[in-house]
């Protein structure tokens, strides 16, 4: 049989079904959908868009509230107390699962709230005397 003769008579399995379904493929399946591999989709889904500024904040106070801790001890623990409150709200939006960031918040502004009150402790009894008149003479 001749080239020409093939292909008038239909010799191959493609002139004779014009679509043929590729391998173990379903009707009304796409072709790069496998049977037996699970599509995990790596981007998040509507529902778990969430925001981590609540998380950020806490942590942002809670350093904060370290640095000023020994300065301005009131403004330290005002930090301290926004940071722990950031905390828990974040917590709250997580379904009761601690963040990283807002963990790390909160034991920053424990620990703030902390070096506040041990300050505050030491200049009312006296084992800390603060005398602003020499640094008023020094500008």
């Amino acid at each position: 049989m001749d080239n020409n003769n093939m292909m008038n008579n239909g010799g191959s399995d493609f002139n004779q079904q014009p679509y043929q379904q590729q391998f173990d493929q379903q009707p009304g399946q796409a072709p790069y959908q496998q049977q037996g591999y699970p599509q995990n989709n790596i981007y998040a889904q509507p529902g778990e868009n969430r925001s981590k500024t609540k998380e950020i904040l806490s942590l942002v106070f809670g350093i904060l509230a370290i640095l000023i801790s020994c300065c301005c001890t009131y403004l330290g623990i005002g930090l301290g107390i926004a940071g722990i409150v950031m905390a828990v709200l974040a917590k709250n939006d997580n379904n009761g699962k601690m963040p990283g960031m807002a963990l790390g918040g909160m034991i920053c502004s424990i620990f703030a709230i902390v070096i506040c009150v041990v300050c505050i402790i030491l200049v009312l009894t006296g084992a800390v005397t603060v005398d602003f008149t020499n640094y008023l003479n020094g500008l």
